[in-house]
């Protein structure tokens, strides 16, 4: 049987297509360890409208025990923020995981953004392993990680009517401490606005061009929690105000779009004014005379009776201490007229008779060694310096 060209090329052309489609289904069955499904609550927003994300992630190949983590990209053109991950096991080697994101935007543009999703798998040994031993010996479970990058989110993001505009819906107080004070006293005036959404964050609320009038400017965020319809925030503007003049506070007035109504609003606070007393040069001139003159001072009888009870105690002491040195000289004299013999004993053998004929405790050691040096002679002494610790022996 004879082939022509055009049939030996197409043969040829089918064989290619058969591995390339065998090669292709390796690859795709490969891949297939998971399934997700990325969506979002809406496609197109406004600059500062929440978008809340979900993507959910299902294993497919149960031979192994399946780790889902997620990380979006992040982006100067807009913030994203976890809110929720939730993981869980209907059966064994079967895992779904699911992620809820709070996204941002913050330029109107054509968003795209990326998620990384990391894979890890492990065998029901290197489960096991992390449980047994000591708390000593925990570490994270073996497994073969992955990466793949998930299908994109794209956005549209249109701009607002107007910039700094508040997006969610919001309230705003006003709170003035005093409403009267003196010349270049101060006062605060605190400004909160309290809402679900977003505050731009270069959002300044007091603009006063009065020339003299001295402001000092705080912001604090009280409360600041992300959910699915956007920002849970209490944020508090404190102005301290400080003139030698009348201030006045004009209106406030924020605009505002809220998401859930599709509509745009406006805040408004009341004006006020701050009145500012002059001070007069009379409330700085001291009229009473303090302290007084040195010749104008008078002993009080409070003051004598301090004095005289000091002199009292004062001699008391001193004729205290007077007579116990007196008492304890007497003391020493008649402790050396008693043992007068000691002190004029003038050899070791007459010091020891007058020892023995003594009736003293702790007389033994000095009597010893005065035996040795009379009748041994085997040791030499320091006679002079035994007799003054026999003395203070004795006086003791």
């Amino acid at each position: 049987m004879n082939l022509s060209i055009k049939d030996i090329q197409m043969k040829h052309n089918l064989g290619k297509i058969c591995i390339l489609f065998f090669l292709l289904s390796v690859l795709l069955s490969g891949n297939e360890k998971f399934s997700y499904v990325l969506t979002s609550n809406k496609k197109e927003a406004l600059v500062h409208e929440a978008v809340h994300i979900t993507v959910q992630l299902h294993q497919k190949d149960h031979t192994m025990r399946m780790f889902f983590f997620l990380q979006p990209q992040q982006s100067a053109n807009y913030l994203i923020k976890l809110l929720h991950k939730t993981t869980r096991n209907e059966q064994e080697h079967n895992t779904s995981t699911t992620f809820e994101y709070l996204l941002i935007p913050k330029k109107a543009q054509q968003l795209t953004i990326p998620f990384t999703l990391t894979l890890k798998e492990a065998t029901d040994e290197a489960i096991t392993q992390i449980y047994t031993g000591g708390r000593d010996n925990v570490k994270w479970i073996e497994s073969e990680d992955s990466n793949y990058s998930l299908h994109p989110l794209k956005l549209t993001i249109s701009p607002l009517q107007q910039p700094n505009t508040l997006v969610g819906d919001f309230t705003l107080d006003t709170d003035l401490t005093k409403t009267t004070i003196k010349a270049n006293a101060s006062t605060s005036v605190i400004y909160t606005i309290k809402g679900v959404g977003y505050i731009p964050e270069n959002l300044q609320l007091l603009h006063i061009k009065q020339q003299g009038v001295y402001i000092f400017a705080d912001e604090e965020i009280r409360k600041s929690h992300p959910q699915a319809d956007g920002i849970a925030i209490t944020k508090r503007y404190t102005y301290t105000l400080s003139s030698d003049h009348n201030i006045t506070l004009n209106p406030i007035i924020l605009h505002g779009y809220n998401p859930q109504t599709k509509q745009y609003y406006t805040l408004t606070t009341p004006p006020h004014t701050i009145r500012v007393q002059p001070l007069h040069i009379q409330n700085f001139i001291d009229t009473k005379e303090s302290p007084k003159h040195a010749d104008t001072f008078e002993f009080s009888s409070h003051i004598l009776t301090l004095l005289f009870e000091g002199f009292i105690l004062f001699g008391s002491g001193f004729i205290s201490g007077y007579l116990f040195k007196k008492r304890q000289k007497k003391q020493e004299k008649s402790t050396m007229r008693q043992f007068e013999d000691i002190i004029e004993a003038k050899t070791p053998k007459e010091l020891l008779n007058l020892l023995l004929a003594y009736d003293h405790k702790g007389l033994e050691i000095y009597i010893q060694q005065l035996e040795d040096v009379v009748y041994t002679r085997k040791d030499k002494c320091d006679f002079q310096k035994l007799k003054k610790e026999l003395y203070k022996h004795l006086s003791a």
